[in-house]
């Protein structure tokens, strides 16, 4: 989910960062750069140009001053000299220009007011209409006006100093400016691309959840309010999930009830086999062996069943104590290795660390002996089954590993699976319900461990089995 994240955020941004970066580049292209004197003709030349900076800017506020002594010209003549005045100010305000408006016979009084080059400029603009100029690091500039009924006023106006920084400085103000840029653009790719991945994120742990059994989960309440694909996927999810739930509920239902009714006509069976017995000859003790032999494997396949359906439930309740795994392993290895002392296979205990776990005993104890069983089954004649309990970190391995056919690797994972049968080797004449391993995965995974299948490199099955172990203080 955070490469889909990455992904996202990553497209976004580079895409906008590309675009606006793009724009920026054509705007420098058709900006026209301003060529300084000497270098008329090379147009292509378009290099760090303080000299042509200067003379662009002097340009500009040529024209500007230009404007405004029109603007107080016109403002003097039809709204007098307060109205004037008012211009000159908001000029300076917004244009940092240093102005003065003033009659012109009190020149002798702002003379300490203005600069050598406007002083100047006054005088020469005292004896003419024409407007006055000088251009230098600044551009100054004296006019003489009048009014409606001829008083003569004058006007002077100073621009600031062109402000050409150093590359340096240019360069650090486009690093700050693009850095404030990119982190902005990558807020709104970050908001946007958690806005489409949050969701999905969502749905993928209630999927997860729902595959490990936890037929509850629903995402409806906290996304399926969205109006468009991610909402209806979520609401297609939560009704999925019912439908599910409701399916797995009925078939459990199901199980159980045939196997609690079909529990006592079972019973009313083997007491009348048992009568029957009784007065029936010796010629009929083999067929009534048979059928008692068929109701033993319906009465384990039912108690299997009901065994199965329960762990399935999870209605077996939080009663959990910490379980001595060495102990309980030897113990499962005595009363196998005892059921098959008349037969040509046996189980053996290769390693037994020390080792505690905190569980249900009974289903650990179940689990265990499931697959020492299966293995005691499909083993070869004359060989041993090979059992190791390690201690390793946080985690208690269990291994079992036979030396029967093994199976097919496509199949490794369906052999957990309830009533699946392996052809071939693991034929259904070797006897069992198919109950027995997908007994053992259940309640594995109802103490948060892991059980898997691999065929062993020098032959048979080996499965192992992975349980947290007990911490210090038991819990």
């Amino acid at each position: 989910m955070r490469q889909l994240f990455l992904k996202i955020f990553l497209s976004v941004l580079t895409t906008v960062l590309l675009t606006f970066a793009g724009g920026i580049a054509i705007a420098i292209w058709l900006m026209p750069v301003p060529i300084p004197h000497g270098l008329a003709g090379r147009e292509g030349d378009r290099r760090w140009n303080p000299a042509g900076m200067r003379s662009a800017w002097r340009a500009r506020m040529t024209g500007l001053l230009d404007m405004h002594v029109q603007t107080v010209k016109t403002l003097l003549r039809e709204n007098g000299p307060i109205e004037a005045r008012n211009a000159t100010k908001r000029l300076a305000t917004t244009w940092d220009l240093q102005t003065r408006l003033f009659r012109a016979d009190e020149t002798d009084r702002h003379d300490d007011e203005l600069s050598p080059t406007s002083r100047r400029l006054v005088a020469q603009a005292l004896g003419t209409d024409d407007v006055q100029r000088a251009t230098g690091a600044t551009v100054t500039l004296a006019a003489r006006l009048r009014t409606a009924d001829g008083t003569p006023f004058i006007l002077v106006a100073e621009s600031p100093t062109a402000p050409i920084p150093p590359p340096s400085t240019l360069a650090w103000m486009a690093v700050l400016r693009l850095g404030a840029i990119t982190l902005s653009l990558g807020l709104v790719c970050y908001l946007l691309a958690r806005y489409i991945t949050n969701p999905v994120l969502k749905l993928r742990t209630a999927l997860r959840r729902f595959a490990q059994g936890q037929l509850d989960q629903r995402v409806a309440p906290t996304i399926g309010t969205r109006r468009d694909e991610i909402g209806q996927l979520a609401r297609d999810f939560d009704h999925m999930a019912e439908r599910i739930a409701t399916l797995l509920a009925s078939q459990r239902r199901l199980l159980q009830d045939i196997s609690h009714e079909l529990r006592s006509p079972l019973a009313r069976q083997r007491v009348a086999l048992e009568l029957i017995r009784r007065d029936a000859g010796p010629d009929a003790a083999r067929a009534l062996n048979r059928a008692e032999r068929e109701a033993e494997r319906l009465e384990e396949l039912i108690r299997e069943l009901l065994t199965l359906t329960r762990l399935e439930s999870e209605t077996d309740g939080p009663q959990r104590s910490q379980i001595d795994l060495a102990a309980l392993i030897r113990e499962i290895i005595d009363n196998a290795a005892f059921e098959a002392c008349n037969g040509t296979r046996s189980v053996q205990l290769v390693e037994g660390a020390p080792c505690r776990i905190v569980g249900i005993p009974e289903l650990v104890r179940r689990a265990i002996e499931n697959v020492v069983r299966n293995a005691l089954s499909h083993t070869a004649d004359e060989t041993i089954v090979e059992v190791r309990l390690e201690a390793v970190a946080a985690q208690a391995i269990v291994r079992v590993h036979d030396r029967g056919p093994g199976v097919p690797e496509p199949e490794l994972a369906e052999i957990f699976r309830p009533f699946y049968r392996v052809d071939g080797a693991r034929e259904r004449g070797i006897g069992g319900v198919g109950l027995g391993l997908a007994i053992a995965a259940r309640a594995i995974h109802m103490h948060g461990g892991q059980i898997r299948a691999t065929n062993h490199p020098t032959g048979g099955l080996a499965v192992e089995i992975r349980l947290p172990r007990a911490t210090q203080n038991g819990s």
